[in-house]
């Protein structure tokens, strides 16, 4: 007989998108290819500079488009392309369930692609460097953050990035 707890949760791989603004390059950077990653990038260039302001440093971030949607689970710094200011944000999908065990080894690895992506410094390199990048969340190390609350939606919630 197998007891249940002798059994592993399978190891989760995410494919990480990015959108924004980096200063080499004078146009808006994309790699998104799901549909919250799209929700995402509508709703921040609908949003940003009237309804939202983004902070500064690099900043952990929640959105959620509507109730029933995944969670774009990723990081988020005010930038610019030499000329105008807009935020980039570098993330991944992930199930609502999923969130609150997973999001804090997943902001880890966020965090070093999001290094490379700024500190890029020609197009080619920029999108072979990031396209159909993934990272790798393994569900049996302790990850536990504390609980969110979305109280409408679409949802932003930044959180600080120590």
């Amino acid at each position: 007989m197998m007891f249940g707890f002798f059994k592993k949760n399978p190891v989760k791989t995410y494919t990480v998108e990015v959108f924004g603004k980096i200063p080499f390059y004078r146009d808006y950077l994309s790699t998104v290819q799901s549909k919250e990653g799209r929700q995402w990038k509508d709703w921040i260039l609908s949003n940003y500079g009237r309804r939202i302001q983004v902070p500064k440093k690099k900043s952990r971030f929640l959105f959620q488009y509507k109730k029933t949607a995944r969670v774009v689970v990723g990081i988020i710094s005010d930038s610019s392309d030499g000329k105008r200011e807009f935020p980039f944000s570098v993330f991944v999908i992930l199930k609502r369930k999923n969130v609150q065990r997973q999001c804090i080894q997943l902001w880890e690895q966020l965090d070093v692609i999001y290094q490379i992506a700024i500190n890029t410094k020609e197009i080619n390199s920029f999108y072979n460097d990031l396209m159909s990048r993934t990272i790798v969340n393994d569900p049996n190390k302790d990850n536990l953050m504390n609980e969110y609350v979305f109280q409408q939606w679409p949802s932003l919630l930044i959180l600080d990035h120590n």
